[in-house]
C-alpha cells in the first residue's frame, strides 16, 4: 500500500476516537464526522469502511489494529482497551531510513 497522508491522518484520526474514553463506541458516521470536521472535506462511509479495514488488516501498513464492531453499542471499540496505533513498534526498514537520515546529519 503506498503512502497516503491523508489517509494515514484519517487513521489517527479514528484512533483517537477509538480510544475516548468519554465517548466510547462511536459509530461509522462519527468516525465520518471527525475525519471530516478536522481535514475539512467531506468522507463516504465506504471511505472509512475502507480505513478501518486497512488498519485491521494491512499488513504492510501493519497496525493489526484489534478493532471490533459492537451490535448492542452500535459502534466500534478496540477490543484491546490499551491499544492505540501511536504504540506501535517501527519495522526494520523504517529503522534503516531513521539511521540513514541520523548519518546524514
Amino acid at each position: 500500500m503506498p503512502f497516503n497522508k491523508e489517509a494515514s491522518i484519517r487513521y489517527m484520526i479514528i484512533d483517537s476516537c477509538l480510544t475516548d474514553r468519554y465517548k466510547p463506541f462511536p459509530s461509522i458516521f462519527d468516525l465520518m464526522e471527525k475525519c471530516e470536521v478536522r481535514l475539512g472535506k467531506q468522507f463516504s462511509v465506504s471511505t472509512i469502511q475502507k480505513d478501518i479495514k486497512a488498519m485491521k488488516e494491512d499488513e504492510e501498513l501493519g497496525y493489526m489494529a484489534p478493532i471490533r464492531y459492537s451490535r448492542s453499542e452500535d459502534g466500534y471499540y478496540y477490543a484491546d482497551e490499551n491499544y492505540t496505533i501511536k504504540k506501535v513498534p517501527l519495522n526494520s526498514d523504517e529503522i534503516e531510513s531513521l539511521e540513514f537520515a541520523a548519518g546524514i546529519l
